[in-house]
Protein backbone atom coordinates (compact mmCIF):
# COMPACT_ATOMS: atom_id res chain seq x y z
CA UNK A 1 0.00 0.00 0.00
CA UNK A 2 1.49 3.40 -0.94
CA UNK A 3 2.25 5.78 1.97
CA UNK A 4 -0.40 8.20 0.69
CA UNK A 5 -3.11 5.52 0.97
CA UNK A 6 -1.97 4.72 4.54
CA UNK A 7 -2.44 8.37 5.49
CA UNK A 8 -5.84 8.40 3.82
CA UNK A 9 -6.99 5.40 5.86
CA UNK A 10 -5.59 7.02 9.01
CA UNK A 11 -3.86 3.79 10.06
CA UNK A 12 -0.94 4.35 12.45
CA UNK A 13 2.39 3.43 10.87
CA UNK A 14 4.96 1.06 12.31
CA UNK A 15 2.37 -1.02 14.22
CA UNK A 16 1.65 2.01 16.39
CA UNK A 17 5.01 1.79 18.15
CA UNK A 18 6.18 5.27 17.19
CA UNK A 19 6.31 7.81 14.38
CA UNK A 20 8.69 7.63 11.42
CA UNK A 21 10.66 10.49 12.95
CA UNK A 22 11.08 8.63 16.24
CA UNK A 23 12.04 5.44 14.41
CA UNK A 24 14.80 7.35 12.61
CA UNK A 25 16.52 8.47 15.80
CA UNK A 26 19.95 7.08 16.65
CA UNK A 27 20.46 8.61 20.09
CA UNK A 28 21.41 5.29 21.73
CA UNK A 29 23.62 2.62 20.24
CA UNK A 30 23.11 -1.04 21.10
CA UNK A 31 26.06 -0.78 23.47
CA UNK A 32 24.51 2.27 25.14
CA UNK A 33 21.24 0.38 25.64
CA UNK A 34 22.97 -2.65 27.10
CA UNK A 35 25.04 -0.58 29.53
CA UNK A 36 21.96 1.33 30.68
CA UNK A 37 19.89 -1.83 31.07
CA UNK A 38 22.64 -3.47 33.10
CA UNK A 39 22.62 -0.54 35.51
CA UNK A 40 18.85 -0.84 35.90
CA UNK A 41 19.33 -4.56 36.44
CA UNK A 42 21.88 -3.86 39.17
CA UNK A 43 19.46 -1.62 41.07
CA UNK A 44 16.62 -4.15 40.74
CA UNK A 45 18.89 -6.87 42.10
CA UNK A 46 20.08 -4.76 45.01
CA UNK A 47 16.50 -3.78 45.86
CA UNK A 48 15.59 -7.48 45.83
CA UNK A 49 18.28 -8.12 48.43
CA UNK A 50 17.34 -5.08 50.49
CA UNK A 51 13.70 -6.12 50.74
CA UNK A 52 14.53 -9.77 51.41
CA UNK A 53 17.13 -8.98 54.07
CA UNK A 54 14.58 -7.11 56.20
CA UNK A 55 11.57 -9.44 55.99
CA UNK A 56 12.54 -11.58 58.97
CA UNK A 57 13.38 -8.81 61.43
CA UNK A 58 10.66 -6.38 60.35
CA UNK A 59 8.02 -6.46 63.11
CA UNK A 60 5.25 -4.53 61.35
CA UNK A 61 3.03 -7.08 59.60
CA UNK A 62 2.01 -4.79 56.73
CA UNK A 63 5.64 -4.04 55.90
CA UNK A 64 6.68 -7.67 56.26
CA UNK A 65 4.10 -8.71 53.65
CA UNK A 66 4.80 -5.71 51.40
CA UNK A 67 8.54 -6.39 51.46
CA UNK A 68 7.75 -9.98 50.39
CA UNK A 69 5.75 -8.75 47.40
CA UNK A 70 8.22 -6.05 46.43
CA UNK A 71 11.17 -8.47 46.64
CA UNK A 72 9.31 -10.74 44.20
CA UNK A 73 8.58 -7.87 41.81
CA UNK A 74 12.21 -6.76 41.86
CA UNK A 75 13.36 -10.30 41.09
CA UNK A 76 10.95 -10.58 38.17
CA UNK A 77 12.02 -7.28 36.61
CA UNK A 78 15.69 -8.10 37.11
CA UNK A 79 15.04 -11.40 35.32
CA UNK A 80 13.33 -9.65 32.42
CA UNK A 81 16.37 -7.43 31.89
CA UNK A 82 18.72 -10.42 32.16
CA UNK A 83 16.84 -12.11 29.35
CA UNK A 84 16.84 -8.96 27.23
CA UNK A 85 20.58 -8.40 27.68
CA UNK A 86 21.22 -12.01 26.71
CA UNK A 87 19.42 -11.28 23.42
CA UNK A 88 21.62 -8.28 22.72
CA UNK A 89 25.02 -9.61 23.72
CA UNK A 90 27.02 -12.85 23.72
CA UNK A 91 28.27 -14.28 27.06
CA UNK A 92 29.90 -13.33 29.30
CA UNK A 93 27.20 -10.74 29.92
CA UNK A 94 28.75 -9.08 32.97
CA UNK A 95 25.46 -9.04 34.85
CA UNK A 96 27.17 -9.66 38.19
CA UNK A 97 29.61 -6.77 37.75
CA UNK A 98 29.10 -3.66 39.90
CA UNK A 99 28.57 -0.84 37.36
CA UNK A 100 30.03 1.90 39.58
CA UNK A 101 31.38 2.00 43.18
CA UNK A 102 29.23 5.02 44.05
CA UNK A 103 26.08 3.19 42.98
CA UNK A 104 27.12 0.29 45.15
CA UNK A 105 27.63 2.68 48.07
CA UNK A 106 24.12 4.12 47.72
CA UNK A 107 22.56 0.64 47.76
CA UNK A 108 24.75 -0.47 50.67
CA UNK A 109 23.61 2.54 52.69
CA UNK A 110 19.95 1.65 52.24
CA UNK A 111 20.62 -2.01 53.03
CA UNK A 112 22.26 -0.97 56.32
CA UNK A 113 19.60 1.57 57.30
CA UNK A 114 19.39 1.61 61.12
CA UNK A 115 15.60 1.80 61.48
CA UNK A 116 12.43 0.83 59.67
CA UNK A 117 11.66 4.41 58.68
CA UNK A 118 15.20 5.06 57.45
CA UNK A 119 14.91 1.90 55.38
CA UNK A 120 11.55 2.90 53.88
CA UNK A 121 12.83 6.40 53.17
CA UNK A 122 15.89 5.07 51.37
CA UNK A 123 13.81 2.67 49.29
CA UNK A 124 10.62 4.58 48.56
CA UNK A 125 11.91 8.17 48.59
CA UNK A 126 15.28 7.66 46.87
CA UNK A 127 16.08 4.38 45.09
CA UNK A 128 12.67 3.60 43.59
CA UNK A 129 12.00 7.19 42.40
CA UNK A 130 15.48 7.30 40.87
CA UNK A 131 14.86 3.98 39.16
CA UNK A 132 11.50 5.16 37.82
CA UNK A 133 13.01 8.39 36.52
CA UNK A 134 15.82 6.52 34.78
CA UNK A 135 13.35 4.17 33.07
CA UNK A 136 11.31 7.16 31.91
CA UNK A 137 14.45 8.73 30.49
CA UNK A 138 15.39 5.48 28.73
CA UNK A 139 11.94 5.21 27.14
CA UNK A 140 12.27 8.79 25.92
CA UNK A 141 15.68 8.29 24.31
CA UNK A 142 15.74 4.78 22.89
CA UNK A 143 14.54 3.88 19.41
CA UNK A 144 11.08 2.47 20.08
CA UNK A 145 11.12 0.36 16.94
CA UNK A 146 14.61 -1.11 17.03
CA UNK A 147 14.49 -1.51 20.82
CA UNK A 148 10.83 -2.49 21.09
CA UNK A 149 11.48 -5.53 23.37
CA UNK A 150 13.25 -3.31 25.93
CA UNK A 151 10.49 -0.72 25.74
CA UNK A 152 7.87 -3.37 26.40
CA UNK A 153 9.51 -4.84 29.51
CA UNK A 154 10.30 -1.40 30.95
CA UNK A 155 6.73 -0.20 30.44
CA UNK A 156 5.51 -3.25 32.34
CA UNK A 157 8.07 -2.52 35.05
CA UNK A 158 6.78 1.02 35.45
CA UNK A 159 3.25 -0.24 36.08
CA UNK A 160 4.42 -2.10 39.15
CA UNK A 161 6.89 0.60 40.10
CA UNK A 162 3.97 3.00 40.36
CA UNK A 163 2.21 0.59 42.72
CA UNK A 164 5.34 0.24 44.86
CA UNK A 165 5.82 4.01 44.98
CA UNK A 166 2.17 4.56 45.92
CA UNK A 167 2.55 2.09 48.78
CA UNK A 168 5.76 3.75 49.92
CA UNK A 169 4.25 7.22 49.78
CA UNK A 170 1.51 6.17 52.18
CA UNK A 171 3.92 4.29 54.42
CA UNK A 172 6.23 7.29 54.75
CA UNK A 173 3.44 9.62 55.90
CA UNK A 174 1.98 7.06 58.33
CA UNK A 175 1.81 8.19 61.99
CA UNK A 176 4.93 6.33 63.06
CA UNK A 177 4.45 7.26 66.69
CA UNK A 178 1.12 5.38 66.65
CA UNK A 179 2.14 2.33 64.66
CA UNK A 180 2.11 -1.08 66.40
CA UNK A 181 4.98 -1.63 68.76
CA UNK A 182 8.10 -3.27 67.39
CA UNK A 183 10.32 -0.37 66.37
CA UNK A 184 13.66 -0.26 68.09
CA UNK A 185 14.07 1.74 71.26
CA UNK A 186 13.76 5.47 70.69
CA UNK A 187 12.70 5.22 67.05
CA UNK A 188 9.16 6.50 67.57
CA UNK A 189 10.31 9.78 69.13
CA UNK A 190 13.10 10.29 66.63
CA UNK A 191 10.95 9.54 63.59
CA UNK A 192 7.83 11.47 64.53
CA UNK A 193 9.11 14.49 62.61
CA UNK A 194 11.38 12.73 60.15
CA UNK A 195 12.91 15.28 57.73
CA UNK A 196 12.14 14.88 54.05
CA UNK A 197 15.64 16.13 53.13
CA UNK A 198 18.19 14.76 55.56
CA UNK A 199 21.95 14.67 55.33
CA UNK A 200 21.67 10.95 54.68
CA UNK A 201 19.25 11.47 51.80
CA UNK A 202 21.68 13.99 50.33
CA UNK A 203 24.47 11.42 50.65
CA UNK A 204 22.43 8.90 48.64
CA UNK A 205 21.66 11.43 45.92
CA UNK A 206 25.27 12.63 45.72
CA UNK A 207 26.45 9.02 45.42
CA UNK A 208 24.09 8.50 42.49
CA UNK A 209 25.37 11.73 40.91
CA UNK A 210 28.95 10.51 41.32
CA UNK A 211 27.93 7.41 39.38
CA UNK A 212 26.65 9.51 36.49
CA UNK A 213 23.08 8.82 37.52
CA UNK A 214 21.47 5.42 37.30
CA UNK A 215 21.90 5.60 33.53
CA UNK A 216 25.61 6.39 33.65
CA UNK A 217 25.03 8.92 30.87
CA UNK A 218 24.93 12.03 33.02
CA UNK A 219 28.17 13.89 33.79
CA UNK A 220 29.75 11.99 36.68
CA UNK A 221 30.67 14.16 39.66
CA UNK A 222 33.50 13.59 42.11
CA UNK A 223 32.07 14.83 45.41
CA UNK A 224 33.75 13.41 48.46
CA UNK A 225 31.35 11.18 50.37
CA UNK A 226 31.88 8.86 53.31
CA UNK A 227 29.85 5.84 54.24
CA UNK A 228 27.54 6.37 57.20
CA UNK A 229 25.28 3.39 57.92
CA UNK A 230 27.36 1.04 55.76
CA UNK A 231 30.68 1.92 57.38
CA UNK A 232 30.36 -1.52 58.94
CA UNK A 233 29.18 -4.50 56.83
CA UNK A 234 25.50 -5.37 56.95
CA UNK A 235 24.57 -7.79 59.73
CA UNK A 236 21.53 -9.91 58.92
CA UNK A 237 19.14 -10.48 61.82
CA UNK A 238 17.66 -13.96 61.45
CA UNK A 239 15.48 -13.75 64.57
CA UNK A 240 11.82 -13.34 63.53
CA UNK A 241 10.11 -10.28 64.98
CA UNK A 242 6.43 -9.42 65.26
CA UNK A 243 4.57 -6.31 66.36
CA UNK A 244 2.32 -6.14 69.42
CA UNK A 245 -0.69 -7.52 67.56
CA UNK A 246 0.95 -10.96 67.61
CA UNK A 247 0.40 -12.28 71.12
CA UNK A 248 2.05 -15.22 72.88
CA UNK A 249 4.19 -16.08 69.88
CA UNK A 250 5.82 -19.08 71.58
CA UNK A 251 2.50 -20.72 72.35
CA UNK A 252 2.36 -23.88 70.25
CA UNK A 253 -0.57 -25.42 72.07
CA UNK A 254 -2.86 -25.29 69.04
CA UNK A 255 -2.78 -28.42 66.91
CA UNK A 256 -4.67 -27.47 63.71
CA UNK A 257 -4.41 -30.90 62.12
CA UNK A 258 -5.92 -32.70 65.10
CA UNK A 259 -8.70 -30.12 65.15
CA UNK A 260 -9.45 -30.43 61.43
CA UNK A 261 -9.91 -34.19 61.54
CA UNK A 262 -11.88 -34.34 64.74
CA UNK A 263 -15.49 -35.23 63.75
CA UNK A 264 -16.87 -33.39 66.77
CA UNK A 265 -16.09 -29.98 65.25
CA UNK A 266 -18.39 -28.33 62.72
CA UNK A 267 -17.37 -27.43 59.14
CA UNK A 268 -17.52 -23.73 60.07
CA UNK A 269 -15.13 -24.25 62.97
CA UNK A 270 -12.77 -26.17 60.72
CA UNK A 271 -12.89 -23.39 58.14
CA UNK A 272 -11.86 -20.91 60.83
CA UNK A 273 -9.00 -23.21 61.74
CA UNK A 274 -7.91 -23.13 58.11
CA UNK A 275 -7.85 -19.34 58.30
CA UNK A 276 -5.57 -19.72 61.32
CA UNK A 277 -3.30 -22.12 59.45
CA UNK A 278 -3.02 -19.68 56.58
CA UNK A 279 -2.23 -16.55 58.59
CA UNK A 280 0.37 -18.54 60.51
CA UNK A 281 2.22 -19.06 57.21
CA UNK A 282 3.82 -15.63 57.60
CA UNK A 283 6.60 -17.53 59.34
CA UNK A 284 7.57 -19.16 56.03
CA UNK A 285 8.81 -15.89 54.43
CA UNK A 286 10.70 -15.22 57.68
CA UNK A 287 12.54 -18.50 57.24
CA UNK A 288 12.93 -18.41 53.44
CA UNK A 289 14.41 -14.92 53.57
CA UNK A 290 17.17 -16.28 55.78
CA UNK A 291 18.07 -18.88 53.14
CA UNK A 292 18.31 -16.24 50.42
CA UNK A 293 20.40 -13.84 52.49
CA UNK A 294 22.74 -16.41 54.01
CA UNK A 295 23.39 -18.24 50.73
CA UNK A 296 24.38 -15.25 48.56
CA UNK A 297 26.38 -17.25 46.01
CA UNK A 298 23.44 -19.34 44.82
CA UNK A 299 22.57 -19.04 41.11
CA UNK A 300 20.17 -16.28 40.16
CA UNK A 301 17.51 -18.77 39.05
CA UNK A 302 17.48 -20.24 42.55
CA UNK A 303 16.98 -16.79 44.08
CA UNK A 304 14.20 -15.87 41.70
CA UNK A 305 12.28 -19.13 42.22
CA UNK A 306 12.67 -19.00 46.00
CA UNK A 307 11.48 -15.41 46.09
CA UNK A 308 8.36 -16.33 44.14
CA UNK A 309 7.53 -18.99 46.72
CA UNK A 310 8.36 -16.59 49.54
CA UNK A 311 5.81 -14.13 48.16
CA UNK A 312 3.23 -16.91 47.71
CA UNK A 313 3.54 -17.79 51.40
CA UNK A 314 3.06 -14.16 52.42
CA UNK A 315 0.01 -14.03 50.15
CA UNK A 316 -1.42 -17.13 51.83
CA UNK A 317 -1.05 -15.45 55.23
CA UNK A 318 -2.98 -12.44 53.95
CA UNK A 319 -5.73 -14.74 52.66
CA UNK A 320 -6.11 -16.04 56.21
CA UNK A 321 -6.27 -12.46 57.46
CA UNK A 322 -9.02 -11.67 54.96
CA UNK A 323 -10.92 -14.80 55.99
CA UNK A 324 -10.97 -13.70 59.63
CA UNK A 325 -12.12 -10.22 58.65
CA UNK A 326 -14.95 -11.63 56.56
CA UNK A 327 -15.99 -13.76 59.52
CA UNK A 328 -15.96 -10.71 61.81
CA UNK A 329 -13.19 -12.16 63.99
CA UNK A 330 -10.28 -10.12 65.39
CA UNK A 331 -7.28 -12.29 64.56
CA UNK A 332 -5.03 -10.27 66.87
CA UNK A 333 -6.75 -11.93 69.83
CA UNK A 334 -5.50 -15.34 68.67
CA UNK A 335 -1.97 -16.56 69.57
CA UNK A 336 -0.07 -16.82 66.26
CA UNK A 337 3.04 -18.90 66.86
CA UNK A 338 6.34 -18.27 65.10
CA UNK A 339 8.11 -21.28 66.60
CA UNK A 340 8.64 -22.82 63.16
CA UNK A 341 10.65 -19.93 61.73
CA UNK A 342 12.34 -19.25 65.08
CA UNK A 343 13.53 -22.84 65.51
CA UNK A 344 14.75 -23.25 61.95
CA UNK A 345 16.51 -19.88 61.86
CA UNK A 346 18.28 -20.35 65.18
CA UNK A 347 19.11 -24.06 65.10
CA UNK A 348 19.96 -24.94 61.50
CA UNK A 349 22.29 -23.68 58.83
CA UNK A 350 20.83 -22.07 55.74
CA UNK A 351 21.51 -25.21 53.70
CA UNK A 352 19.76 -27.37 56.28
CA UNK A 353 16.76 -25.03 56.32
CA UNK A 354 16.51 -25.34 52.57
CA UNK A 355 16.64 -29.14 52.79
CA UNK A 356 13.79 -29.16 55.32
CA UNK A 357 11.73 -26.81 53.14
CA UNK A 358 12.41 -28.97 50.10
CA UNK A 359 11.11 -32.09 51.83
CA UNK A 360 7.92 -30.41 53.00
CA UNK A 361 7.04 -28.81 49.67
CA UNK A 362 7.99 -31.88 47.65
CA UNK A 363 5.79 -34.10 49.81
CA UNK A 364 2.78 -31.78 49.58
CA UNK A 365 2.98 -31.48 45.83
CA UNK A 366 3.83 -35.11 45.16
CA UNK A 367 1.05 -36.58 47.28
CA UNK A 368 -1.87 -34.39 46.35
CA UNK A 369 -0.73 -32.28 43.41
CA UNK A 370 -0.21 -28.56 43.26
CA UNK A 371 -3.76 -27.95 42.02
CA UNK A 372 -5.35 -29.12 45.27
CA UNK A 373 -2.96 -27.01 47.32
CA UNK A 374 -3.71 -23.87 45.33
CA UNK A 375 -7.45 -24.55 45.37
CA UNK A 376 -7.41 -24.71 49.15
CA UNK A 377 -5.50 -21.46 49.42
CA UNK A 378 -7.54 -19.45 46.95
CA UNK A 379 -10.97 -20.54 48.15
CA UNK A 380 -10.61 -20.42 51.93
CA UNK A 381 -14.04 -19.01 52.68
CA UNK A 382 -15.74 -21.92 50.90
CA UNK A 383 -13.10 -24.56 51.50
CA UNK A 384 -13.93 -28.18 50.81
CA UNK A 385 -11.95 -30.15 53.34
CA UNK A 386 -12.25 -33.40 51.42
CA UNK A 387 -10.36 -31.85 48.47
CA UNK A 388 -7.30 -31.19 50.62
CA UNK A 389 -7.66 -34.01 53.13
CA UNK A 390 -4.69 -35.91 51.76
CA UNK A 391 -2.55 -32.76 51.76
CA UNK A 392 -3.37 -32.09 55.39
CA UNK A 393 -2.81 -35.74 56.36
CA UNK A 394 0.69 -35.57 54.95
CA UNK A 395 1.25 -32.25 56.69
CA UNK A 396 0.47 -33.96 60.00
CA UNK A 397 3.12 -36.58 59.31
CA UNK A 398 5.78 -34.08 58.40
CA UNK A 399 5.04 -31.68 61.23
CA UNK A 400 5.27 -34.54 63.69
CA UNK A 401 8.63 -35.49 62.22
CA UNK A 402 9.81 -31.89 62.47
CA UNK A 403 8.68 -31.73 66.11
CA UNK A 404 7.35 -28.19 65.72
CA UNK A 405 4.76 -28.30 68.51
CA UNK A 406 6.98 -27.09 71.31
CA UNK A 407 6.30 -24.65 74.12
CA UNK A 408 9.88 -23.83 75.04
CA UNK A 409 12.93 -22.78 73.08
CA UNK A 410 15.07 -25.91 72.84
CA UNK A 411 18.71 -25.69 73.85
CA UNK A 412 19.88 -28.08 71.16
CA UNK A 413 19.04 -28.79 67.56
CA UNK A 414 16.14 -31.29 67.35
CA UNK A 415 17.11 -34.59 65.78
CA UNK A 416 14.26 -34.55 63.18
CA UNK A 417 15.53 -31.24 61.80
CA UNK A 418 19.04 -32.58 61.55
CA UNK A 419 18.02 -35.92 60.06
CA UNK A 420 15.87 -34.38 57.32
CA UNK A 421 18.49 -31.77 56.53
CA UNK A 422 21.32 -34.30 56.27
CA UNK A 423 19.27 -36.57 54.02
CA UNK A 424 18.40 -33.66 51.78
CA UNK A 425 21.97 -32.44 51.53
CA UNK A 426 23.30 -35.93 50.87
CA UNK A 427 20.82 -37.04 48.23
CA UNK A 428 19.69 -33.88 46.43
CA UNK A 429 21.97 -31.63 44.40
CA UNK A 430 19.30 -28.95 44.32
CA UNK A 431 21.28 -26.22 42.64
CA UNK A 432 22.64 -28.16 39.70
CA UNK A 433 19.49 -30.20 39.13
CA UNK A 434 17.11 -27.23 38.97
CA UNK A 435 19.04 -24.06 38.24
CA UNK A 436 22.36 -25.12 36.72
CA UNK A 437 25.80 -24.64 38.20
CA UNK A 438 26.95 -21.44 39.86
CA UNK A 439 29.44 -20.95 37.05
CA UNK A 440 26.81 -21.19 34.32
CA UNK A 441 24.52 -18.73 36.09
CA UNK A 442 27.21 -16.16 36.82
CA UNK A 443 27.17 -14.53 33.41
Amino acid sequence: MPPAMSRTLNIPPLAGLCSYADASRTALSVEDCVDWLKRLHYVWKRLHLIFTAHITSEPIYELKTAFSLHAHLCAEHAQAIRMRVSEMREPPLGLEVVPHPALELACDEVLCAPSTHDLCHGIYAVLLPQLNASITQYLGETNRLADAPSVRLLRFAQLELEDMLAFGEQALVAPWDRLPAGLSSGDSDRLEAYPTKSDWTSLLLVAIENAGGLSGRQPATSHEIARQHSAQPFQYDRIPKRDERFQDSFNAGVNPEAFLYDPDFSPRDKTLMMFYKRIREIDVPEMMASILVEMPHKPWGFKRDMTRQLWDEARHAMLGEVGFRQAGIDWTQIPISFIWSYNLNTQLTAQERHAVLFFIIAALHFIAGAAHVERARLDLHEIQLDAVAEVERQAIIFRKRLDLRQHNRPAQRPAPFRDLAEIGIRHFTLDRAMWGSDHAASV
